[in-house]
């Protein structure tokens, strides 16, 4: 009985653990960028800051989106996230996910971009002249 709990619980979303808004979105930054520094972390805040505006989403909404952040495509436990919560880079990632989720102006260090990638990959979906910056190892798109 006990596995199958623990099965149960790798398999439902992000929502079901009961994260505020702010753990969400800075879950989302730091599954990102945590690699980038505070610079790529608050890049990534502006996609999904950029991102809410535009679709009249709420952030979480936006983070938690079906294939939009690859953070959230695999299954975490509870354990996983209260663990990069705890991290050398969490209580930064709170205070700006505090902003993002407030709807408070963040200075836009992307050009308004409202997409990104690493740059070790070629997504399908990339338009070169849409670019807008590259910070660290992330390429930022107006799309």
């Amino acid at each position: 009985m006990g596995k199958i709990l623990i099965i149960l619980a790798l398999l439902l979303p992000a929502t079901s653990y009961g994260l505020t808004d702010k753990q969400v979105v800075a879950l989302t930054l730091l599954g990102e960028a945590r690699g980038e520094g505070t610079t790529g972390i608050y890049a990534v805040a502006n996609v999904i800051a950029n991102r809410a505006h535009e679709r009249h989403l709420t952030p979480r909404k936006i983070c938690l989106q079906k294939l939009q952040f690859s953070f959230w495509n695999d299954p975490r436990t509870p354990a996983e996230l209260n663990r990069l919560l705890r991290g050398k880079q969490g209580t930064y990632a709170l205070r700006l996910a505090s902003a993002v989720v407030s709807g408070r102006k963040l200075k836009d260090i992307t050009g308004g971009a409202n997409h990104y990638h690493a740059v070790s990959i070629d997504p399908p979906w990339r338009i070169e002249s849409c670019a807008t910056v590259t910070i660290k190892r992330h390429r930022f798109y107006r799309i």
